[in-house]
């Protein structure tokens, strides 16, 4: 395998208004606390918020796409959301190597997700098959 213990990635998108409702459509999930504005208002939140797995969808997005990229299976991925996402907040994720299995093409990572505050909003790990075909 070609990777290393340590190396990463990341990138950094704007969670919308927009990426949160459509979100929902495909999910299914249509809890008032993401769409809702007057429901969300009377929650500890004050206002909406982004779905957590929607920054799953991120981490498997890059670890998909990016790094390793083609050819990567997600096997398994764990997350904890430590603070909520708002719409028009700029969230970066990145992924780190933190072990290669050396008899398998599976590669173990940390997950991170940070807001524009440089504040960790998620963290957590991920496991991947990586067929190098």
């Amino acid at each position: 395998m070609k990777f290393k213990v340590g190396e990463s990635a990341s990138f950094s998108e704007v969670i919308t208004r927009e990426k949160i409702i459509e979100f929902a459509r495909v999910s299914g999930d249509t809890n008032p606390i993401h769409l809702d504005s007057e429901y969300a208002k009377t929650t500890r939140f004050k206002r909406c918020i982004a779905h957590g797995v929607l920054i799953d969808a991120m981490i498997s997005r890059i670890l998909g796409t990016r790094f390793p990229g083609r050819g990567t299976i997600l096997l398994s991925l764990s997350t904890k959301y430590l603070k909520p996402v708002y719409s028009d907040t700029v969230i970066t994720v990145k992924v780190t190597i933190l072990a290669i299995n050396e008899d398998k093409p599976i590669l173990t990572f940390k997950t991170e997700a940070i807001d524009q505050s440089n504040e960790l909003v998620a963290e957590g790990g991920a496991v991947i098959f990586f067929d190098e075909h």
